[in-house]
């Protein structure tokens, strides 16, 4: 071992032989009055190493800088990659949040040995309507050999300034081997 419960035959890798995962940016939005959603981009620049169920906080703040809610999750980071994290509805209320922020606590990721992986998803045929009822439509392609069951995929919506505005998720209960599926994401 290199280090306590990491390095050599142990499964965990050491943590200060690795980069911590990093914010790209986490934004709080109100689709509908009273609803607060959060999403946030992390980045996981490790080549060689992954993280499961790393532990994460998100505090959202008013105007005035005062707490209005806190809440944990964990997230999984394939190595060098990009992960949206989003959170529906984290907070309801007539309160209005100002800023937002999500960070991985120092020393909780436990780093596993891995290396970038092959690209297995692919979205295609991306279309987004406007309006009333706004919507983005794709197809979702799985390059594998294998059936692929509850795949959890998330949309994000861009302005001209890059700034995120709006997300949504949904679940593709199967994705057959080799195969697509049409997706539909909205938003109130």
């Amino acid at each position: 071992e290199e280090g306590i419960d990491c390095g050599g035959m142990c499964t965990y890798l050491c943590s200060a032989q690795e980069a911590d995962p990093s914010v790209r940016f986490v934004r709080a939005f109100s689709p509908v009055p009273g609803r607060t959603d959060v999403i946030a981009y992390v980045d996981n620049p490790n080549s060689d190493a992954a993280a499961r169920q790393a532990p994460y906080t998100i505090e959202l703040y008013d105007d005035q800088n005062v707490l209005v809610v806190k809440t944990e999750g964990v997230a999984d980071l394939p190595a060098r990659s990009t992960e949206p994290i989003f959170v529906p509805n984290l907070f309801s209320g007539s309160g209005v949040v100002s800023h937002a922020f999500l960070t991985f606590s120092k020393g909780k990721t436990k780093w596993v040995r891995a290396s970038a992986p092959p690209k297995t998803l692919e979205a295609q045929n991306i279309v987004y309507t406007p309006g009333e009822n706004p919507r983005v439509t794709a197809e979702i392609h799985n390059f594998t050999a294998n059936e692929r069951k509850r795949v959890y995929l998330v949309a994000t919506l861009f302005g001209e300034d890059g700034k995120a505005l709006m997300a949504s998720a949904t679940i593709i209960d199967t994705l057959p081997a080799q195969g697509n599926s049409s997706v539909v994401f909205t938003w109130p």
